[in-house]
Formats: C-alpha cells, structure tokens, sequence
C-alpha cells in the first residue's frame, strides 16, 4: 500500500498536516506501535520510530505528528490507560481523526516534573484539574492532552478532555504550542 501526500508538502509552516495523516490511516500504516484492537498495527516501537522518519523525509511537519501520535501522548494512553480510556481515545487517533498533545511543562517549573503545581483531586463529579500547562505540542488541534498532575500520592497523569468545562486554551503560538 503507498500513501499519497498532499502536494502541499514543506509548506504546513507547522500547522495539522491533516489530508497527510488521514493518508496514512487510510493506508493502514499510521500508529503502527497503538495496539491492534484501537486500529493501530501492534508492532514495536521500532516500526513507528521507521514510519516516523520515513514521512518526515517526504514532509517534516506530518513525520513530527507522525511521531506524536505514534510514541508520545496516545502511546502513554496505549500502555498505561484504562480499558475505557484507551476504547475512548485510541481509535481516533489511529483512524487519523484525533490529536492527543502532552502538557508536562508549567510557566514557574518548566519540565522540572517535581516542581509541578498542577493538582488533582476526588469530587463527586469525578477529577477535578487545576493548573497551567504550557509548550502544549498541537494544542490548537487536540481532543484531549496527557496531562502530567500532582496526586496526593506523589506524580502522575490524566486524559483532559480539551472540551471540558473549565478547559481553555489562554495563547497560541505560531509552532501550534499554547498554553492550557
């Protein structure tokens, strides 16, 4: 199976190369490590770092969200997520459909992870997330980030939901980063 990449290659100046990684989907190529039974192909690592440098010789910006998608948030969710949270997020992103961006870095700690102020807590409605993420890779275009917080058992994560009540991205930068 080949892909065709848009004839626009090299000229995303960073935006969601989305034509291309739909292509890739469609091609039954795209998140090649994401387990089978979410649409990904349930090889290793190594097959998506290939997939990963392969595209971005044809076009950086979708070998970088080839990457993304392939190793970083969407694979967290891969290894460490519930049933319910790999069923609820994984197939789109494999189908080409979905972004999952990474908020580890805060504006007073950067990525010093112990430094973190980004909490979570137990409400009645669920969890509860406060704090502020920035350098958020692809936020404009996400459906959720991995979002490194503050347990009162020590660190971890949680899938935020980029619709949720209370979410907001506050900026925008040119690279597709923001601040959530």
């Amino acid at each position: 199976m080949t892909a065709s990449f848009d004839e626009q290659a090299y000229t995303w100046e960073g935006a969601l190369p989305r034509d291309n990684i739909r292509a890739l989907a469609d091609a039954g190529v795209y998140c090649p490590s994401i387990a089978a039974e979410y649409g990904g192909g349930g090889h290793s690592d190594l097959h998506a770092i290939l997939l990963s440098e392969a595209v971005a010789r044809a076009c950086p910006d979708t070998g970088w969200y080839t990457y993304l998608q392939c190793m970083v948030g969407p694979k967290a969710i891969d290894l460490f997520g519930s049933d319910e949270v790999k069923s609820s997020y994984l197939p789109g992103v494999t189908a080409g459909e979905d972004i999952i961006s990474i908020a580890i870095s805060e504006p007073d700690a950067g990525s010093d992870v112990k430094s973190m102020q980004t909490t979570v807590t137990d409400t009645d409605d669920g969890l509860s997330v406060s704090g502020e993420k920035m350098w958020v890779g692809g936020v404009p275009y996400a459906t959720a980030a991995v979002t490194w917080v503050k347990f009162d058992e020590g660190l971890g994560s949680v899938v935020l939901p980029m619709d949720d009540p209370g979410v907001s991205v506050i900026e925008e930068y040119e690279n597709s980063a923001g601040y959530i």
